[in-house]
């Protein structure tokens, strides 16, 4: 049985320390790792000694680092392969430039000893990119995005097979104290940056199409915030308030809301154009065009039903577990809200 990575891991070499790098380079020097890190210039080392310092309070008033932590422990070289030459772990947070990137995850490959493991903090760019020029132990290169180690715990880890991935996701969690995805494939943006980009593009819509202006945006999306703490788990919270703690009843909006959204588009689109006195009939007209897509409704319910298999099938919702939980949203709310 191979040694889990979190005790086996003895040096860790911070290829990138911009701000995900001094993040990184605090929180493993706060729970017990020996890092060096790789440095281009004076400069470049001074700015990373700021974002260490600024990092490693950040890590204190969360509870995760002391103020006795000596920050000087962690090592500054300006050569890449005096920084990975004898390191357990690289963890690479260069610029998000496919170019840069591989060029420097090739030249780490080269100069990593055989056993260590390289690890890449990429945001967006799909593994099989980010290793593409590795020439010497390519399947040794793994996916590890954070949001940001130092002002939170999330991690979401991809490996080139399972074993890998669990491996990996040990040192995070078992090693760092991080919430970690395990991810099965590779996507664009992984997990966390796929959602928020969702987020982050439809505002851009909302706005541009004068929806509603960026200060209205920024308060819808507190509140959405504020909803997915207090539910805890999407999931669960969804049937729990959506569907008042009946996954029937929130399939059944799901497909109200499928169902009514070609209608409800075009509707949209009609009032952007159109004055409200021929917008009015053309409207009647448009829903009686979309009205056979009603017909569908027990297709689509079955359809949601089965896409929402995944997330439904292991929830207890039964009603003694369902007013526990609303009680326990209901109380994450009420800190929330005292804490805004």
């Amino acid at each position: 049985m191979e040694t889990p990575l979190s005790s086996s891991v003895k040096q860790v070499a911070i290829v990138g320390t911009g701000v995900i790098g001094s993040g990184w380079a605090a929180l493993f020097l706060a729970k017990g790792y020996d890092v060096v890190a790789y440095v281009r210039s004076e400069r470049s080392e001074k700015t990373f000694r700021e974002g260490l310092a600024l990092a490693h309070n950040n890590l204190i008033a969360r509870g995760l680092a002391k103020e006795s932590d000596d920050l000087t422990k962690i090592r500054s070289v300006y050569n890449l392969a005096e920084c990975v030459g004898k390191a357990d772990f690289v963890q690479e947070s260069v610029i998000e430039d496919l170019t840069t990137k591989q060029a420097v995850v090739r030249e780490i490959d080269e100069f990593a000893p055989e056993h260590a493991i390289i690890a890449s903090s990429s945001s967006f760019l799909p593994l099989l990119l980010v290793a593409a020029r590795a020439r010497r132990h390519p399947n040794r290169i793994m996916t590890a995005h954070p949001t940001l180690p130092q002002w939170d715990a999330f991690c979401e880890v991809y490996a080139p097979t399972p074993e890998l991935t669990a491996r990996l996701a040990e040192l995070y969690e078992g090693g760092l104290g991080m919430d970690v995805v395990e991810m099965k494939r590779q996507h664009w943006g992984h997990v966390l940056n796929a959602l928020y980009l969702s987020l982050s593009s439809m505002s851009q819509v909302l706005v541009q199409t004068g929806v509603a202006d960026s200060p209205s945006i920024e308060v819808a999306m507190r509140h959405l915030g504020r909803l997915l703490i207090a539910a805890d788990k999407f999931g669960e919270g969804s049937v729990a308030i959506l569907g008042g703690g009946s996954k029937e009843a929130t399939l059944q909006l799901m497909t109200h809301i499928v169902t009514g959204a070609p209608m409800a588009i075009s509707t949209c689109m009609v009032a952007r154009v159109l004055p409200g006195f021929l917008a009015r009939p053309y409207v009647r007209f448009l829903q009686f065009l979309w009205s056979p897509v009603g017909l569908f409704r027990g297709l689509v319910y079955k359809v949601s039903a089965w896409a929402s298999k995944p997330m439904f099938a292991s929830l207890d919702t039964s009603p003694e577990h369902m007013k526990e939980f609303q009680a326990g949203v209901l109380r994450r709310m009420c800190a929330v809200e005292k804490i805004a």
